[in-house]
Order: C-alpha cells, then sequence, then structure tokens
C-alpha cells in the first residue's frame, strides 16, 4: 500500500475516504436511489501535531464527498485537495486545539445524540504495528479493526496497517440493508486504483 499511495499522489486517508464513497455510491444504487448531486458528510479524526502531546488530541474534521463521480481516481484527487486543504486551515490556527479527555468524551457524546444533523457516516484509520504481534508463541495472523455504529450513523468504516497489510471493516446498523453492495463498489474502486498504481 506504501508504494501505491506514493504513486497516486495520496495518502491511506484520501484512498479509505475514496473506497468509502464508492461503497456508499453503489450500496444507494442497488437501493434504487440516485446519486447525482448527491454528497456524504464524513467524520475524520485528525491526530494532533507530532510536536504536541495531551491525553486526549484534537477533534475530528469534516469532509464533504460527492457520490457522483464515476472515476476512483478523479475522486481520489478531489478527496486528496479537500483533505490537504482542511489539513492546511487548522495548521495556520496555531496553538492546534487540543482537548482534555473529558472534552473529547463529551464531544463524541453529542456526535451519538445529534451526529446525524451533520454527518452522515465516519471513518477512522489507525495505523497499527509494522511487524507482527505474538501472545505466547501463537503470532497474531490478523487483527479486524470494528469501529462502533452511533445513533442516527448507520455505518461506521474502520481501515488498519498491520505488519504490512491494510485491513478496511465496515461495520454498520441491522437497518442498513444492502450492505453486500457497499462491499461490492469499495473492492471495484480499490482494483482501478490498484492498475493505475502498477501501471
Amino acid at each position: 500500500m506504501r508504494t501505491s499511495t506514493i504513486t497516486l499522489g495520496a495518502t491511506v486517508n484520501d484512498i479509505a475516504l475514496t473506497l468509502t464513497a464508492a461503497g456508499v455510491a453503489r450500496l444507494l444504487y442497488e437501493a434504487g436511489e440516485a446519486t447525482t448531486g448527491r454528497t456524504i458528510r464524513v467524520s475524520v479524526p485528525v491526530a494532533a501535531r507530532p510536536d504536541v502531546r495531551n491525553s486526549g488530541g484534537s477533534p475530528p474534521t469534516m469532509v464533504v464527498l460527492p457520490l457522483d463521480e464515476p472515476d476512483p481516481r478523479l475522486f481520489l484527487d478531489r478527496a486528496s485537495a479537500q483533505t490537504r486543504a482542511a489539513k492546511a486551515a487548522r495548521s495556520h490556527h496555531a496553538p492546534a486545539p487540543l482537548f482534555p479527555t473529558f472534552a473529547v468524551r463529551l464531544m463524541m457524546r453529542w456526535l451519538r445524540r445529534h451526529g446525524s444533523e451533520r454527518v452522515s457516516l465516519y471513518t477512522t484509520n489507525v495505523p497499527g504495528p509494522a511487524s507482527t504481534l505474538w501472545l505466547d508463541r501463537a503470532p497474531f495472523v490478523n487483527v479486524w479493526p470494528i469501529a462502533p455504529v452511533s445513533y442516527g450513523l448507520p455505518l461506521a468504516v474502520a481501515v488498519l496497517t498491520y505488519a504490512g497489510t491494510l485491513t478496511m471493516t465496515a461495520n454498520a446498523s441491522p437497518d442498513l440493508r444492502h450492505l453486500p453492495a457497499f462491499v461490492t463498489g469499495a473492492e471495484a474502486a480499490m482494483a482501478t486504483l490498484a492498475r493505475q498504481a502498477a501501471s
């Protein structure tokens, strides 16, 4: 994945957002809903600056993604431009807004109650250990990230890198139908990006 992200000029976060939007677009298509002119608002966690550490961290940012861009590469370019702009806007506000643990918990509680008024879903990317973890003499072969769903937000997407493997999961409310279509759309977009990265 590292080679692909450099070749495509994007980050793992940008690719995760692209796959998420492609999955949602396919899900809506299978549900018989139009995607022309539609967007989704995705809550994306943002890490604190490397030179700053505290127990809470910084609040997430919201990225608005179009659902009517059929070309994953063009969509990736748009997502990358938007995330770069969001990061640049934060870097111009020094010091970065950092919050103690209790404040972050209050924000997450508010998001669970009222998040659907501003956010369609959320996605998170967690860089895991680069080498295999062991328990006694047994290796952890696979690690699956599971992001919890919140009230009013029926879908949560998690990405985890572990020992050279990137895993992406979608956790959905039981009321969300056509979820296999989300997987189909995300896989098709990833296959397209992989071909372009290899060319």
